[in-house]
């Protein structure tokens, strides 16, 4: 429950933890007992605050620890401190952690974990287990050994529940206004300074203000007398409400944008990239955290957007790109957000600019493709990814009735063969889906003629560098492939078969009496294609292949009687569960074919 709770230090009562730390074992518990949790005892925890928000449908919390400590070097005689936020998901009755390395003092997973009901929340560590004797008196003084569970533990209780439904963390601006009213016409009436954390509760309507809490902790007027005689301070939660414009909370970092829009200009906040700080530190990248959009007509700001964290290339003032993302008419903002990791994988941000309500919105969809291209004369969406050296993609996306939709899609894996298998995927338009799969190849004879039609008796249309074409197979038959190739312009016709395979064919052992059989493995020792020739001539009849795309290693085994007296060769594979391969003789077309087709 969002809201401020206090430590209740003296006791730990055990359901406050989970269950399941006192699951049965094999050992023999004498006793269970709770400790102050040291982490938090030593940074003089006194008060936490937590908020909750919703993203993608699960809440997303953060808890804010508090304390204050008197401090003679302080004007007020006392400081008042507040950690970084820690950032956690709610998942049943327990939190799992998202640790940001901040200050907190439970930032990192292994530091604690939490366990919560409706208005508390408890923080603990795993059991310190310790085994010890005790003499029984009551049974002649017999010996007994049993385990102590030690567990580290501090629970926090709901003080005041407050709907926070987010926490802006102030590591920038030296000090933010708080005003009792979404204007500016009165004075603020206090300030966050640097290090201190914002509570909000909500947007105004406008979008341009954010209803906020600001929390010290204050020692109360009467102290309290101990024992000794002595005096001790104890403090009280203070809260003092109001709202923040956005746009301060960049205050003194806004910088204008060059590039402006007819209506708009843009003011930006963030880091500028940098060469070398005065640490010997280099960066490439800057990073963009707010935009701000100002009409130009009256100089008056119309949205401010926030909390961005796009990773940049180019400087500030020339981060931002304008293009009619969604061909609506209207150009919306881009900029560079992330390197993706796996080579290119780098997306964008896109902020869509909706007509009715004059503002730039969001967009999850565009925002997640990697590697995006907008042709603004096709009104097509492009975009293209990489995952590690041997699978790659492309897609391509249309605005259909407002709403972005997938329309194609091609897919290319690499194997360990000489063979790369290419899926396309076409939206058609009664919405169903068509495949196609087909293969590409690398040529590795020295030259490849390509000819109109399969027959090399003609002169060739053309001949390549085998080596460094890349051969897209469309179509086949027995000794032919058709294809497609860019290099060194976009050619296409038919090639021979064996151009594309190594020249070390090998004899396989067969009782045919009328065909020699044949195949090729690659340097891999995988089984690429086979060679059918007849027995006389000599002559190639068929080569089959690949038969190496998406199986593991084969294993070629041949017979020719399966009780009809029919030539058969089939391929086996080692992976047990893959079904063999089985090729039989087609007599009308006198061809091996699969015995699936």
């Amino acid at each position: 429950m969002p809201g401020s709770y206090t430590l209740h230090p003296d006791e730990t009562p055990l359901y406050y933890l989970p269950k399941a730390l006192f699951t049965p074992s094999n050992r023999s518990v004498m006793h269970i007992q709770t400790a102050p949790f040291r982490m938090l005892q030593d940074w003089g925890t006194q008060q936490a605050i937590v908020a909750c928000d919703t993203v993608d449908g699960v809440d997303v919390n953060s808890i804010v620890f508090l304390n204050a400590q008197a401090d003679t070097s302080a004007a007020a005689g006392f400081v008042s401190r507040q950690t970084e936020p820690l950032y956690f998901k709610a998942m049943d009755r327990t939190m799992v952690l998202s640790p940001s390395y901040g200050d907190n003092p439970l930032e990192r997973p292994q530091n604690g974990a939490f366990n919560f009901g409706d208005n508390w929340f408890s923080v603990y560590r795993y059991p310190h287990i310790t085994n010890s004797s005790w003499k029984d008196t009551e049974d002649e003084n017999r010996t007994i050994e049993g385990t102590t569970i030690t567990i580290e533990a501090a629970a926090f209780r709901i003080f005041r529940p407050i709907p926070f439904q987010s926490v802006i963390y102030n590591q920038t601006a030296d000090a933010i206004p708080l005003y009792s009213q979404a204007d500016t016409l009165n004075l603020p009436q206090t300030w966050f300074p640097l290090n201190e954390n914002l509570f909000v509760q909500k947007d105004s309507l406008n979008g341009l203000w954010l209803k906020t809490s600001r929390f010290e902790l204050m020692p109360y007027e009467r102290q309290h007398l101990m024992a000794s005689g002595g005096k001790t301070p104890r403090y009280r939660l203070k809260e003092t409400a109001g709202w923040v414009r956005k746009e301060d909370l960049y205050w003194g970092q806004w910088k204008r944008h060059l590039t402006e829009l007819p209506v708009f200009r843009f003011e930006v906040a963030g880091v500028d990239p940098y060469v070398e700080n005065e640490n010997g530190y280099t960066a490439t990248r800057g990073t963009l955290e707010a935009i701000k959009v100002v009409d130009k007509k009256g100089e008056q700001t119309v949205q401010v957007i926030t909390g961005i964290g796009a990773e940049i290339t180019d400087t500030l003032n020339q981060c931002l790109h304008f293009v009619d993302a969604n061909f609506d008419g209207y150009r919306d903002i881009v900029s560079a957000y992330a390197d993706g990791g796996a080579g290119p994988n780098y997306v964008n941000i896109f902020y869509l600019f909706d007509p009715v309500a004059k503002r730039f919105v969001y967009d999850e969809g565009l925002s997640a493709l990697p590697q995006v291209e907008v042709d603004t004369i096709n009104h097509v969406i492009r975009s293209a990814w990489r995952n590690g050296a041997g699978q790659h993609g492309a897609a391509e996306y249309r605005f259909i009735g407002g709403k972005m939709e997938q329309t194609y899609q091609w897919d290319q894996v690499w194997g360990m063969g000489y063979f790369v298998q290419e899926t396309e995927s076409t939206r058609q338009p009664d919405g169903a889906w068509k495949e196609t799969v087909s293969y590409g190849v690398e040529g590795v004879a020295d030259t490849v003629a390509i000819y109109r039609k399969p027959d090399d008796r003609q002169e060739p249309l053309t001949r390549i560098p085998g080596t460094t074409a890349y051969l897209k197979i469309r179509e086949e038959q027995p000794l032919w492939y058709y294809i497609q190739t860019e290099y060194p312009d976009s050619l296409q016709g038919w090639i021979r078969k064996e151009v594309v395979f190594p020249d070390n064919w090998e004899q396989v052992s067969t009782s045919f009496t009328r065909y020699t059989l044949e195949k090729v493995e690659s340097e891999y020792g995988n089984l690429l294609a086979l060679q059918i020739r007849d027995k006389k001539s000599g002559e190639p009849i068929q080569i089959i292949g690949p038969v190496d795309i998406g199986y593991p290693s084969g294993i070629l085994e041949t017979e020719d009687d399966n009780g009809d007296k029919q030539l058969i060769f089939r391929i086996r594979f080692e992976d047990e569960e893959t079904e063999p391969l089985v090729y039989v003789f087609d007599k009308r077309s006198k061809l091996f074919v699969k015995e699936s087709d």
